[in-house]
């Protein structure tokens, strides 16, 4: 299903950076480079919790701001206790940011 969503969105937007994944989100290595996931009503609260960390431990390697697409609700609380803000919500999707938390400058 994801393939097929991806192949008509081809037409319109260059989707040439678009990975594919399918792998169990638990104990999947989220790569340095990924700063937007897209997640369709996906798992439990405690799967989720458990991506989080991955996710956490990816932005430790390497601080960025990550957005996250959510489709449906039930994870809100998960992600707000994780640090997402939400940042827009149309509909039964919401979009949320994480921001890395700031360096300390020497002084």
């Amino acid at each position: 299903m994801a393939a097929a969503n991806l192949e008509g969105f081809r037409l319109n937007l260059d989707t040439r950076r678009v990975q594919l994944v399918e792998s169990d989100v638990a104990t999947f290595d989220i790569p340095n480079d990924v700063n937007t996931i897209y997640l369709f009503n996906p798992f439990s609260p405690t799967v989720l919790e458990a991506m989080l960390n991955n996710l956490n431990a990816s932005i430790s390697r390497y601080p960025r701001a990550v957005r996250l697409l959510y489709l449906y609700y039930v994870g809100r609380a998960v992600l707000m206790r994780f640090g997402f803000q939400e940042e827009k919500r149309i509909g039964e999707v919401s979009l949320y940011t994480l921001k890395p938390a700031p360096t300390a400058t020497p002084l």
